[in-house]
């Protein structure tokens, strides 16, 4: 049972590197736009090989 918790608890990081390069890059704010997150493509995740 104790496992179970623990597998699902995920840590969420993005909302907190987001923050981070925020602050780290502030400096730079007038040459930068900053997007929390961007669509790389627009196929669902795939695999190639499945063994």
């Amino acid at each position: 049972m104790e496992e179970r918790r623990r597998e699902a608890h995920v840590l969420q990081w993005h909302p907190a590197f987001y923050a981070g390069i925020q602050i780290e890059l502030e400096g730079e704010t007038e040459n930068l736009f900053f997007e929390s997150e961007h669509q790389l493509g627009t196929k669902p995740k795939e695999i190639d090989v499945l063994k």
